[in-house]
């Protein structure tokens, strides 16, 4: 399945935070039913990079494959609006 990572973070207002996902390099879709955001960076006939939820103390990224760019994206647009989090293996 790939690595877990949580980053703790006290969440902005949804709408923040799903503009903020959606302006990170790779995302490729939402997907509602799961609250799941997708992306891709590797060529397009390889499986998903990750996915992203949104989760009351933070951010659950999921990753399929090794990427540890997408990891520290995720950090650096989360400290462009302030916000400081950590790293917490799950």
């Amino acid at each position: 399945m790939g690595d877990e990572v949580r980053l703790l973070v006290a969440l902005p207002e949804r709408a923040a935070m799903e503009a903020l996902l959606r302006a990170v390099p790779g995302f490729e879709s939402y997907d509602p039913p799961f609250d799941a955001w997708r992306f891709r960076r590797a060529a397009p006939d390889r499986p998903r990079d990750a996915e992203v939820h949104l989760e009351p103390t933070g951010l659950l990224l999921c990753c399929h494959l090794p990427d540890p760019e997408l990891l520290e994206e995720l950090e650096r647009a989360l400290g462009a609006l302030g916000l400081r989090s950590t790293r917490a293996e799950v």
